[in-house]
Formats: structure tokens, C-alpha cells, sequence
């Protein structure tokens, strides 16, 4: 393989991702010279790619003015729940899916490739609250 096909294979890899079928088609139509599955991940293990679980994230949808604004709030509550003027609740929920879209792909090492996070069909929710004084609430609910 030239060092302009390599060059290619990288960018490929880089941009789409995913795995080494996906790169093949990608590679396929785009270039002239076949290459084999075993030959992408053995090129691309050699140009210290590694195939790895993708993160989901939303922080690239997150609005850092009213991040902000949110971050100086919760400092405030608190303060008053310190002094006790209020009761504080840290409030999450989680969902847990028979089905998990966990989605792997090639990657340059050092640098972990992120995705959008995908929707569920049917799915157990746990929803639970902590209180400032460390006492901790939950519930649990299954959505079909």
C-alpha cells in the first residue's frame, strides 16, 4: 500500500469511523485497490488506530451562557441549604434498555470519538434524589 493510500485509509477511518465493514465500503468506493478486512484493521492497528466503544455526549448541544447561569444558581441553593433557609434535592434518573445501542469504531489512539446519544424503545427508568443531609430517595418505572 503507497503512502498516499495509507494517507486515504487514515482519513477514512478518522471521518467516518465506525467499523472495519463500514471503512471497507468506504474504501471501495473510493479507491481502486481492494483491500481485505483483515488487511484494513492490520493497516490501520499499524497506524495506531484502535477499535473502541464511541462516548455519547450532548456537551456539544449544551448552551455555555445558560450553563452558567445554572452553575451560579446551584451554588446559590446551596448556600441555603447549608444554613438550612431550604432543603436541596440532587435529582437524577437513568435508563436502562434490553436492547443497548453501543456503538464501536476505529480511532486514532489518545482520541475517544463521540456520538449523539440514540432513543429506546422499551426501557426500565430509575429515577432517585439525594438530599444535602445525605438521605436518598428513589423510584423505579418500566416504559414499554
Amino acid at each position: 500500500m503507497s503512502d498516499e493510500e495509507r494517507r486515504e485509509l487514515g482519513a477514512l477511518a478518522r471521518d467516518a469511523g465506525g467499523t472495519a465493514g463500514s471503512i471497507e465500503r468506504g474504501w471501495k468506493r473510493a479507491a481502486d485497490t481492494p483491500l481485505s478486512l483483515n488487511r484494513i484493521k492490520a493497516y490501520l492497528t499499524d497506524m495506531a488506530f484502535r477499535y473502541k466503544r464511541y462516548r455519547l455526549s450532548l456537551k456539544d448541544k449544551r448552551n455555555a451562557d445558560a450553563f452558567d447561569r445554572a452553575k451560579g444558581i446551584v451554588a446559590s441553593l446551596q448556600g441555603m441549604a447549608q444554613t438550612g433557609q431550604d432543603n436541596l434535592l440532587y435529582f437524577d434518573e437513568s435508563h436502562f434498555s434490553p436492547n443497548p445501542s453501543v456503538q464501536y469504531g476505529w480511532s486514532p489512539i489518545g482520541q475517544t470519538r463521540c456520538d449523539e446519544a440514540g432513543v429506546h424503545r422499551q426501557r426500565v427508568n430509575v429515577l432517585g434524589a439525594l438530599v444535602h443531609d445525605r438521605k436518598l430517595v428513589s423510584l423505579l418505572s418500566t416504559t414499554v
